[in-house]
C-alpha cells in the first residue's frame, strides 16, 4: 500500500476530473500537447526544466509511470546552422517508422536509416535523435506530465525498466523517482543525466485502479493499453 495516497485513487476526485475535462474541452480531445512537459536542463543544470509557469524547479520527479514510448527526430540543419526551433525534417512517433519532408529522405524504416546509425552525427552520436517520453502521474495530479528522456539518459532509464521487468514488476505497479545527477562526456562536457529508482510498490488494489486509469487514457494520449497478466501473474 502506498505510504501517501494519490489523488487518482480518490473516486470522487476522479469523477470530478472526468467532468472537468468534458466541460473545459467542450468535447474536444485531450492530447499530449495539453500536458505539462519536463525536460533535462541544458548546460549542466541540476533542476528539471518545466513547461508549466507555476512549477517550481525540482531536482527529482516522483510519481507512477502510466505510459512510455520512443520517438525519433531528425533535422537536416543543426541548431547552429539555423535548425533550432524548426520542426524536424523527419519524425517518427514510435521510433520505428519515420515520415520525412525531404522528398522521401531519410524516412521509412528507422533501423535501416543511415541517420539513425551511431557515428552519423558529430562525434559518435546519432544524427536522428532517439528520445523516450515517460508519462508520469504525480501524487497530487489527475493528469500525467510528459518527461522527455534525452539520448544521454536512455541507457539509465532502459536499464531501470528492464530491472523492474526482471522482478516481474510493470512500471505502473511502482512509484518511480527520476533524479538528476552530474555526468561528464568523453570531451569533458558536464551535463545532467537522469537516474531512475523505485520508491515503493503499489498493492494489488492500487495496481488495478492505475490499470483502469491507463485504459481510459490510452486512446487520447496514444498510450499502450494494459495487457492482461496470465493467471496468477503480476499485473
Amino acid at each position: 500500500m502506498l505510504k501517501e495516497p494519490y489523488a487518482i485513487m480518490n473516486a470522487e476526485m476522479t469523477a470530478e476530473f472526468a467532468a472537468a475535462i468534458a466541460e473545459n474541452l467542450a468535447g474536444g480531445a485531450l492530447t499530449e500537447s495539453n500536458l505539462p512537459q519536463a525536460r533535462v536542463p541544458t548546460g549542466g543544470g541540476m533542476a528539471w526544466t518545466m513547461s508549466a509557469e507555476d512549477e517550481d524547479p525540482t531536482k527529482t520527479i516522483v510519481g507512477i509511470i502510466v505510459g512510455t514510448r520512443m520517438q525519433r527526430s531528425y533535422w537536416a540543419q543543426s541548431f547552429d546552422d539555423g535548425g533550432g526551433g524548426a520542426p524536424p525534417d523527419c519524425f517518427s512517433p514510435d521510433g520505428v517508422t519515420g515520415t520525412s519532408t525531404l522528398k522521401g529522405f531519410p524516412g521509412g524504416e528507422c533501423a535501416k536509416c543511415p541517420m539513425a546509425q551511431w557515428g552519423s552525427a558529430k562525434g559518435s552520436g546519432q544524427a536522428c535523435q532517439l528520445r523516450r517520453k515517460v508519462y508520469m502521474l504525480r501524487q497530487d495530479d489527475i493528469l500525467p506530465i510528459v518527461v522527455v528522456i534525452p539520448p544521454s539518459s536512455l541507457r539509465n532509464v532502459n536499464k531501470y525498466l528492464t530491472q523492474l521487468a526482471a522482478k516481474g514488476l510493470r512500471y505502473r505497479a511502482v512509484v518511480t523517482s527520476l533524479a538528476l545527477a552530474k555526468a561528464q562526456s568523453k570531451e569533458g562536457i558536464t551535463y545532467a543525466e537522469v537516474v531512475p529508482a523505485m520508491v515503493e510498490k503499489l498493492d494489488e488494489a492500487e495496481v488495478k485502479l492505475i490499470a483502469s486509469y491507463v485504459q481510459s487514457m490510452a486512446p487520447q494520449l496514444a498510450l499502450s493499453a494494459p495487457v492482461a497478466a496470465p493467471a496468477g501473474g503480476t499485473i
